[in-house]
């Protein structure tokens, strides 16, 4: 008889864990909750009682993170104790860059599901809740680095409500390091937390750690990957779908012109000016010895600097009155760029310790000097007017990347103020082999985002907001790094034509590729292709800087057309085609006229993905479901509802993590951590050496209970992905588990539970949900145990450790003394003939998420009667 590997059946008590600062425009989310419950009016009396408070009694996360793609479930238990009804809200901070994907409430035992619709059509059926006077709630608000969600119910008397909400999100390496988000806000003490990461990659994980927890927005200074890591390109196929990494990190950079355009207008006024002195101050000790730079000052006016102006006394500050007594001076004169040199990097560090603020905001001018700066290259002192001599120049012009780093903190006031017109102008001006990339920075508030994002957008580089806070130096510093450091430019991704479906391929042409970054491009696959054979093309940088090489590789991957449920290449490829999507929305001039539009074409996607983008809403009605929706941006900033009376949270308490750093595992990596009390922000960060030895695994757990004597369980990947790699099983069936995935049996799309195999089970019809695969079994007081479903054939096997709860010895044949195992559920013969209110007596967890039972030995793997 072979060995069977043990099964892992747990619940894992308390956890927390992460969140990320990072300097990135608030994407809008468009949520609206409509409920079918009139509204109450209170009866003149005696006052009543005072209300027993609402208790959050339990969060858990669950977090999957495979091939960079992040997938996070987020469920909260709200108990009324109480015999009446009292509203309770749900609210999560997460990402700006994520994608809800599906939000779930179980009330009294009652699921409502979410749904995403088109943003038009939600607007009517929200206009038809309210006008059949359905009470709604609208939640449009934003956060620092993060969209804000939140929902507000009411909560029957001496009932557990149950929110679940999940998104998805796409990890970005920036100066090396990929850094997962979760932001934990419940506003209480929450008795049981659970925060559980899974971390599956295919290259060795060589650096896993969660520094020290923030309790507000401030960024720590930046984090690097102080090791050499070599340049990789990594291409992983997966049933039809496509994903293709380059991380070109072990190349020399490229030598830059870089030209600072900094905002010194009236509103500058105050510590923004001395973050901008202090962060350009640690910019320009960045700069590399074969860099050229500029600096070029505007407020009203423009100014391009000389170095010269560093041996000259100060200027005096000129009154705030001064700006209104003359007229705006556009004219400037051109300076050459300047050789990063110690003493040139020196003298530019004393005229920016000048800077000053006064004016208003001539951007347009601002950016045309940028653009004839570079235009006009680097210094021709030396040369003649020979044939020698211009190629010379022209080569030297070549050789340099050109980048604009412009900053401002408000519009246009002065010169040309025309949004559109500015930013029509400055492309067609910013052309030819010359053209630089223009990375904007958003600084504060008041600065058109949608404007400079625009002009980013058009000019080859990117928009990054800038909070206002004491921080800011560094997250400008921070930016800065990010681009500082070009290794490829102008890098091509192509593939044979025969191999690829027509139109699948995602972006696949970059400017530039920075140290420290990495790119990816997705795409689907040919139905009768059974290899790929990419190319890439660019160019990099020599040693000493003074000349550019050709960069080619040619790469080949053969395949099966096979799937590995664990690698979500198809939801990756929806995600990132939907977001260059939305950027190609909304850097055209004619968004609306094309069929075709990238607008429309990422509206289907969004649809068919069941995602929340600024093209579309999530909504949810009570008691039916077929309908509701909201528009509005979440940059309002504001809560509107029908629904008065809000909860109220209790204190946030502090808390401390001890740090732990976790150093090059070869097969996995593991880091668990203990926390006394509640509330604020971490961030786990990891990076991957570049050999690819198999899947890597690590997984995170860090338990936190209040006031009671925590424990912690760690496992690696290895064990949850992986079956036949459990070395060990432990069986604990919780009184209450919620795993990370809860959903509603009221889910818009439907799947057979043939798919699941569970045709001989008649009776899992009424507990089945088809949108995500998993049985709800309703414990004790309505709470959900959610028991996830697999699709495979060969059902997970070993494990059978002892187990006593089961209810099956009444079945046909079963033997009464031969003793009870637990095993996944479609194991269990006996099973077949149970109702639901049986299994919820017997049911277990198996490899801790799985649905399973307590079957009697000798129905385990019985195929007939």
């Amino acid at each position: 008889m072979k060995p069977r590997t043990p099964m892992i059946a747990l619940c894992i008590c308390v956890i927390a864990a992460s969140a990320y600062s990072a300097a990135l425009q608030a994407q809008k989310e468009h949520i609206m909750i409509a409920s079918g419950r009139p509204r109450e009016r209170r009866k003149v009396g005696s006052t009543p009682r005072p209300l027993e408070p609402i208790e959050l009694t339990e969060m858990r996360v669950r977090s999957e993170v495979a091939l960079r793609y992040a997938r996070t479930s987020v469920i909260t238990h709200v108990h009324n104790p109480d015999t009446r009804p009292q509203e309770a809200s749900f609210h999560m901070l997460l990402p700006d860059t994520a994608f809800i994907s599906g939000f779930t409430m179980l009330l009294a035992g009652q699921s409502y599901n979410a749904y995403v619709k088109e943003k038009g059509e939600a607007k009517l059926l929200y206009t038809q809740a309210v006008s059949q006077g359905i009470g709604a709630a609208h939640v449009a608000t934003k956060a620092r680095d993060s969209n804000h969600f939140i929902v507000t119910v009411n909560v029957e008397g001496n009932t557990t409500a149950v929110f679940e909400l999940r998104y998805e999100d796409f990890l970005v390496s920036r100066n090396g390091l990929y850094s997962h988000v979760i932001n934990l806000h419940p506003g209480a003490l929450v008795p049981t937390m659970e925060v559980v990461v899974h971390i599956k990659e295919s290259q060795k994980i060589t650096k896993l750690r969660v520094p020290e927890v923030r309790t507000g927005n401030e960024m720590d200074a930046t984090q690097t990957d102080s090791r050499e890591l070599k340049s990789y390109i990594l291409i992983i196929v997966n049933d039809g779908y496509f994903v293709h990494f380059l991380a070109p990190t072990s190349l020399p950079p490229l030598s830059k012109h870089v030209v600072f355009v900094l905002d010194t207008s009236g509103s500058m006024l105050g510590r923004k000016i001395e973050q901008l002195r202090k962060a350009m101050d640690t910019i320009l000790s960045d700069l590399k010895p074969t860099d050229y730079f500029n600096l070029v000052e505007f407020s009203h006016f423009v100014k391009v600097h000389e170095l010269k102006e560093a041996d000259e006394p100060a200027p005096t500050h000129r009154p705030d009155w001064y700006y209104n007594t003359i007229s705006t001076d556009n004219s400037y004169t051109l300076v050459r760029p300047a050789l990063a040199s110690p003493d040139n990097i020196a003298k530019a560090k004393i005229i920016v310790s000048r800077l000053d603020y006064t004016g208003g905001t001539n951007i347009y001018s601002a950016l045309d000097a940028a653009i004839g700066i570079i235009k006009k290259g680097v210094d021709k002192e030396n040369t003649t007017n020979s044939n020698v001599a211009l190629k010379t120049e022209k080569k030297k012009k070549a050789e340099l990347e050109p980048i604009i780093i412009f900053l401002t903190d408000g519009v246009p006031l002065d010169g040309e103020t025309n949004t559109d017109r500015i930013t029509s102008l400055i492309t067609e001006k910013n052309a030819g082999d010359m053209r630089a990339a223009l990375y904007t920075i958003a600084f504060g508030e008041d600065a058109d985002r949608v404007f400079l994002r625009k002009l980013s957008l058009r000019n080859e580089g990117f928009l990054r907001h800038i909070y206002e806070a004491a921080d800011a130096s560094l997250q400008l510093h921070d930016f800065y790094r990010q681009v500082a450091s070009p290794l490829l430019s102008h890098v091509q991704f192509l593939y044979p034509a025969k191999q690829i479906k027509e139109g699948s391929v995602s972006r696949n042409k970059f400017r530039s590729v920075n140290s420290g970054s990495e790119v990816a491009v997705v795409g689907q696959i040919a139905e009768d292709a059974i290899e790929i054979t990419p190319q890439i093309f660019g160019f990099y940088g020599s040693e000493d800087g003074l000349s550019l090489k050709r960069y080619e590789v040619t790469s080949k991957v053969t395949f099966t057309h096979t799937k590995d449920e664990h690698l979500p290449l198809e939801r990756l490829w929806a995600y990132i085609t939907i977001k260059q999507m939305l950027d190609q929305r909304d850097a055209a001039d004619d968004r609306f006229e094309k069929q075709n539009s990238p607008e429309k074409k990422a509206l289907a996607i969004a649809l068919k993905y069941a995602f929340v983008t600024p093209l579309t809403s999530l909504v949810v009605v009570k008691p039916n479901e077929t309908n509701a929706v909201d528009v509005d941006s979440t940059d309002a900033m504001s809560i509107i509802t029908t629904t008065p009376e809000p909860t109220s949270n209790a204190a946030q308490p502090s808390y401390d993590w001890e740090e732990t750093d976790l150093e090059e595992s070869e097969n996995h990596s593991g880091l668990t951590r203990t926390i006394g009390g509640f509330g604020g922000q971490a961030n786990l960060m990891y990076n991957m050496e570049t050999r690819s030895s198999g899947l890597q695994d690590a997984r995170l757990i860090v338990n936190m209970d209040s006031g009671r004597s925590s424990h912690h369980n760690m496992y690696t990947l290895s064990q949850l992905y992986n079956r036949h790699s459990v070395s060990h099983g432990i069986y604990y069936r919780p009184k209450l588990f919620v795993p990370a995935s809860i959903t509603t049996t009221k889910a818009p799309t439907t799947a057979s539970n043939v798919n699941y195999h569970l045709e001989a089970f008649k009776w899992t019809s009424s507990i089945f949900n088809s949108s995500t695969g998993a049985l709800t079994v309703l414990v004790e007081n309505g709470t959900p145990v959610i028991l996830q479903l697999t699709t495979d054939v060969d059902v997970m096997d070993g494990g059978e450790g002892e187990c006593s709860n089961s209810t099956l010895t009444f079945a046909v044949g079963v033997n009464e003394n031969a003793g009870n195992v637990f095993v996944y559920l479609t194991r269990c013969y006996a099973v077949r003939s149970i109702t639901a209110d049986d299994y919820k007596k017997s049911y277990c967890i198996v490899n801790n998420r799985y649905a399973g039972v307590c079957c009697p030995r000798n129905e385990v793997d019985k195929s007939s009667v």
